[in-house]
């Protein structure tokens, strides 16, 4: 179970890692953040988890929709919000300590 466990830990951090390289710590970077998903191999089912764990928790902070010719990806545009900046920088601040949000980072990267 606990390896479970810390694979969703696992695929949350990747994506609030990759939001926070792609925008490069800018709070008020959009990106589609199921594209960002794909780009890492996150499958669906694990997307849905870590989005909604990552918005709950204020992590990520959710963008209105634009119309730009359907699709059905347009609807998960976010940014990553201070919190979530912190999140990330703390997890490489403290390498081999858990944060509140994720296990050691030297554990997440064997």
């Amino acid at each position: 179970m606990e390896n479970f466990v810390q694979e969703y830990q696992i695929y949350r951090f990747q994506l609030l890692m990759e939001m926070y390289q792609i925008s490069h710590s800018d709070i008020d970077y959009v990106s589609n953040i199921q594209e960002l998903a794909s780009n890492v191999g996150m499958n669906n089912k694990a997307f849905q988890a870590a989005h909604k764990f990552l918005y709950m928790h204020e992590l990520i902070r959710m963008q209105p929709s634009m119309a730009n010719g359907g699709g059905s990806n347009h609807q998960y545009r976010a940014s990553i919000t201070h919190r979530g900046l912190k999140a990330v920088e703390e997890a490489f601040k403290f390498p081999n300590k858990p944060t509140e949000f994720f296990p050691p980072y030297r554990e997440m990267m064997r």
